[in-house]
C-alpha cells in the first residue's frame, strides 16, 4: 500500500513544510524476515536532487505474532515524511528495501493557479 489516493499538493508559498503520511505494506517469506532488513526512503525534488527522509531498520524473528501457518509474513509500518517543497513540480519519494529500489511515489507540488475558479472558491 503507497499513498492514500493523493498525488498533488496545492501550495500558496514556497518554501513551504509538507507532510505525507504513507503507509508501506511489507511481505514476504519467514526466512526473509529473520535479520534486521533496512527500509529507506529518498526524495527527489524537481531538480533531480535526492534527500534521505526515513531510514529504519527492523526485523520480525523466526515466529512473528499473530503469523498465519502457509501465508507470508506481512508488516504494516505507517510512516510520516516531511520536508521542506522548495519549487513546485514533480517529487517522488522512493522506497528502498536493503539497498535496492522497490516502489516510487510520485507528488505533484503546485501552485494554486492550477485550480479552477470553481475549486478555488470551495472551502
Amino acid at each position: 500500500m503507497l499513498g492514500a489516493g493523493i498525488d498533488s499538493l496545492w501550495l500558496r508559498e514556497l518554501p513551504s513544510q509538507v507532510g505525507l503520511f504513507l503507509m508501506l505494506r511489507i511481505t514476504g517469506a519467514d526466512y526473509e524476515f529473520e535479520e534486521e532488513r533496512k527500509l529507506q526512503v529518498r526524495l527527489v525534488a524537481p531538480d533531480q536532487e535526492e534527500t534521505t527522509v526515513l531510514e529504519i531498520g527492523f526485523s520480525v524473528g523466526a515466529s512473528p505474532p499473530l503469523k498465519v501457518p502457509g501465508m507470508d509474513t506481512a508488516l504494516l509500518l505507517p510512516t510520516v515524511m516531511q520536508w521542506e517543497a522548495e519549487e513546485y513540480g514533480l517529487y517522488t519519494l522512493d522506497v528502498y528495501l536493503d539497498g535496492s529500489r522497490q516502489r516510487s511515489v510520485p507528488i505533484s507540488v503546485r501552485e494554486p493557479s492550477d485550480l479552477t475558479p470553481e475549486a478555488q472558491s470551495q472551502p
